[in-house]
């Protein structure tokens, strides 16, 4: 059986970016992660079962896509979330590498900031990552 959030996107622009960014935004719409704050894995050991434990179920609901970036090829992919904390606050998460079987590779400042703007508009902020895996670039903005 074929998992369709596993076959990349084509975007050629932001516009197709936005159009992938509105699919994911609905997922999320529907199921906010009920969590206090970010956590990261302090070692590559940790990082790799944390990874395996939500492995199906970021795959299934759509929470994990892949952008291919038809200028130059470049294949990303995208983690979005919606976190909502006990005091009510919701917060959007984008986070995004490029894989790579040594681990996640950083994506360029170009594309990170296209995607970015494309899942986010305005109003984000790059969040330095907590997480063993520093290349993984993290974005976030409180839901008005």
């Amino acid at each position: 059986m074929v998992n369709y959030n596993l076959i990349p996107v084509d975007c050629a622009n932001q516009d197709d970016m936005r159009k992938l960014a509105d699919e994911m935004r609905a997922v999320c719409l529907k199921d906010p992660d009920k969590i206090e704050g970010y956590e990261g894995s302090p070692t590559e050991e940790e990082a790799k079962v944390r990874a395996e434990a939500i492995k199906e179920d970021i795959i299934a609901s759509g929470h994990l896509r892949f952008i291919n970036y038809t200028v130059d090829y470049r294949l990303t992919n995208v983690v979005f979330t919606l976190m909502e904390r006990s005091d009510g606050k919701k917060f959007w998460n984008l986070s995004m590498s490029h894989a790579n079987p040594q681990g996640p590779q950083r994506v360029a400042d170009d594309l990170a900031f296209m995607i970015a703007g494309a899942f986010m508009e305005d109003g984000y902020k790059e969040v330095e990552p907590k997480a063993y895996w520093k290349a993984v670039r993290h974005f976030a903005k409180e839901m008005k």
